[in-house]
């Protein structure tokens, strides 16, 4: 289990060192606001595009891969320690296992992690969608 918890730890350390990196270019690009001819959005819509294909979605990827992983072993230690409520009630407690509540800990952070990852590609990818129309009605 030691060994679970340390590749998960891993893991979720490197996503959230490259989310600290990336973050101020990710939400710089959100704030962009789209002009209302296209034409005028080309250098915008260039940079959403570089950000979305270089770090939103690469890093989201790999956020809800590492959260996938270790799901399973999730569900398997929630359905032990369901399991053993059941049996022994509050007694239950003197199978505490620390190591096994922190690695629970690291996967559900790392599955907020691809979650919040998820809405700012989705959130850029709408917006790179309003960068290339216009908005202004045709006359």
């Amino acid at each position: 289990m030691s060994d679970l918890l340390a590749a998960s730890s891993l893991l979720a350390t490197v996503i959230a060192i490259l989310f600290s990196l990336w973050y101020p270019e990710l939400t710089s690009a959100l704030a962009l606001v789209a002009a209302p001819k296209k034409e005028d959005n080309v250098a915008k819509r260039q940079h959403v595009h570089a950000v979305l294909l270089s770090k939103a979605i690469p890093l989201m990827i790999f956020a809800v891969l590492v959260a996938l992983v270790f799901i399973p072993d999730c569900i398997k230690i929630l359905l032990e320690a369901g399991s053993q409520f059941l049996r022994y009630g509050t007694a239950a407690i003197h199978n505490y296992d620390s190591v096994r509540t922190a690695f629970l800990l690291v996967v559900f952070a790392s599955a907020y992690l691809a979650i919040y990852l998820t809405i700012l590609t989705v959130k850029l990818l709408t917006l790179l969608r309003k960068l290339s129309r216009d908005s202004t009605p045709r006359s």
